[in-house]
């Protein structure tokens, strides 16, 4: 008889996790890292900026649509940065040599420096001026007022350092092991914290679509303490936070060791598998966030029945951007970063930081330029169309200089 060779084991399936080694674990290697995520979410807030840029031309040339879709097209690496922020926080966190508190302590405490300086900037400045012509109270009644009829939506969601608290701190509860108390069976006394960001998460929703539905009226101090990210968003780190607890609770079932997994989340197999799940996470994940949002707009048209002589268009744009404002809708453009997330090594790290301190500087600085030369080519083209639209000038002479001239003609216009 002839001995049939052993079938070689499909080591990458999720069965043999527990057997991956060194020897025998895949070659693939994912070549995209966190920083790289990062350096792509600053690139894609910038890119998304330009579309402020032309809003604001278009106000500058009472012209709404002169630019076409482009300000809609280019508003969606809006969407598509927070996203890769996040991921990459969660890579940070899960690498993080000094464990937790690092990052506990960084995003807790730009958490607060916006929270500050928005108090800052709101009691001197925006309250300071207006308390100029009348009394504090007035100045405050009529700053809040203007501050939700502004925002349209009745509120600001702005301060994103918050959402990587929150996903930090379900990340840590989830996934931490308490070295001194919270031993034994009281483990499940530490797990349970994590429903603490998750409820804030909720709350935060329901603060939201109370005030834009005018149920309640939020205090712009509030403002700083909402989240910013679509709540799907943050369910997809939950999902990513759990997956990595599964997949350890599956070890030590196989009687391995916590010192094992580990090892094992340094490898290519670890690293395809997470790359997998996410990727389906997030197409789930935008399918749910699409019925959802259709479900909930369906629920504004019958309850606020469109009004004869409103136009239908701009009736169900109001209605949709309702829903976007409570976060529903966002995540339905994470898809396109799929593509990205399937060679994302959330494990890879480097050993020199200095990049990682470099990225936001250049990102803030790209920003800036976005601004700086946007506001410039708006700003300039306008003043050349003023020019040339100026009347006849006026008394001066054939020898006074043109540029004066011009500028006086356009001034004599302003005024008119």
């Amino acid at each position: 008889m002839v001995n049939k060779p052993e079938k070689k084991k499909a080591i990458w399936r999720r069965k043999y996790i527990h057997e991956v080694t060194e020897e025998n674990d895949i070659k693939f290697r994912a070549p995209l890292s966190y920083r790289h995520f990062r350096i792509l979410g600053w690139l894609f807030l910038a890119i998304s900026q330009i579309s402020v840029i032309l809003k604001f031309g278009e106000t500058i040339y009472s012209n709404p649509g002169m630019y076409g879709t482009w300000p809609s097209v280019l508003s969606i690496f809006s969407s598509l940065m927070a996203p890769l922020f996040l991921i990459a926080a969660f890579s940070v966190v899960l690498n993080a040599k000094d464990g937790y508190r690092r990052l506990l302590i960084t995003y807790g405490g730009l958490s607060l420096l916006i929270f500050f300086a928005f108090l800052f900037v709101y009691e001197h400045y925006i309250v300071g001026v207006f308390a100029t012509a009348t009394d504090k109270g007035t100045a405050h009644s009529f700053v809040n007022d203007l501050l939700a009829l502004g925002s349209g939506s009745g509120f600001l969601a702005f301060n994103f350092f918050l959402d990587l608290l929150l996903c930090t701190l379900v990340t840590f509860f989830i996934n931490y092991r308490p070295k001194k108390f919270f031993q034994g069976k009281k483990i499940i006394i530490f797990r349970l914290f994590a429903s603490i960001p998750i409820l804030y998460e909720v709350a935060s929703i329901i603060l939201k679509i109370c005030c834009s539905t005018m149920t309640i009226t939020l205090h712009p101090l509030v403002f700083p303490l909402l989240t910013t990210k679509p709540p799907l968003a943050f369910f997809i780190f939950v999902a990513m936070a759990f997956f990595v607890k599964n997949r350890e609770a599956y070890f030590v079932k196989k009687g391995k060791t916590h010192e094992e997994f580990d090892k094992f989340q340094e490898t290519n197999v670890n690293s395809l598998h997470f790359s997998i799940f996410l990727s389906i996470a997030i197409v789930i994940a935008a399918l749910v966030d699409l019925a959802v949002m259709i479900g909930l707009l369906l629920s504004l048209v019958k309850a606020y029945p469109i009004q004869e002589g409103i136009d239908k268009v701009y009736y169900l744009s109001s209605l949709l951007k309702t829903v976007n404002a409570w976060g529903f809708g966002g995540v339905v453009p994470m898809i396109l970063i799929v593509p990205l997330v399937i060679f994302f090594d959330y494990k890879k790290t480097y050993e020199n930081k200095t990049i990682d301190l470099f990225v936001p500087v250049a990102g803030i600085a790209l920003i800036a330029i976005v601004y700086i030369e946007g506001g410039f080519e708006v700003l300039k083209n306008k003043l050349a169309e003023l020019f040339t639209e100026s009347e006849t000038p006026p008394e001066g002479g054939d020898g006074a200089n043109p540029l004066l001239v011009s500028i006086r003609c356009l001034i004599d216009k302003i005024e008119k």
